[in-house]
């Protein structure tokens, strides 16, 4: 549901292995504001299981359609998910922090993935949004790709 500030998470397990994840838990790893949100969308599946559904196929065909636009106008690389998010590597010379601050200064934020274990400055996330919004993220990306492919061109800001 991508609420921020909420996260929910549960564990669904042989009761052996809930005793070796118990020490673990934090003591209070839900807040209320949290639990209300969980309580309202477990008792109302008639309203919440159509958005769910509907939230898939969305998300699937977004991550397809950037997946296949990166693919055939850049050298970038995105990488197969489950999630919400796209992991994209950079063409070689590009870094993360270079398309951060060319995305923020046109009020996207991505993530920069150069501090996370296994991966390097060349690595960018970007969360799915809504299509007009993912077109023009994708767009943005591609521009300044095909930029730093031709250095005599220049990005629009």
């Amino acid at each position: 549901f991508r609420i921020p500030g909420l996260r929910i998470g549960f564990v669904k397990a042989p009761e052996s292995l809930v005793q070796a994840l118990t020490p673990f838990a934090l003591p209070w790893s839900v807040n209320s504001l949290a639990q209300a949100a969980v309580q309202w969308l477990m008792s109302h599946p008639e309203r919440v299981d159509p958005f769910l559904s509907s939230t898939r196929d969305m998300l699937e065909s977004e991550k397809r359609r950037i997946e296949e636009c990166i693919h055939q106008k850049t050298r970038a690389r995105c990488f197969p998910t489950a999630t919400s998010f796209v992991l994209i590597r950079l063409p070689d010379g590009l870094n993360a922090q270079t398309v951060w601050r060319h995305m923020a200064d046109n009020r996207i934020l991505i993530r920069d993935c150069g501090n996370f274990t296994g991966l390097t400055d060349a690595f960018i996330r970007i969360s799915l949004k809504s299509q007009a919004e993912n077109r023009r993220a994708t767009d943005l990306l591609v521009h300044l790709c095909r930029d730093h492919a031709n250095p005599g061109s220049r990005h629009a800001h």
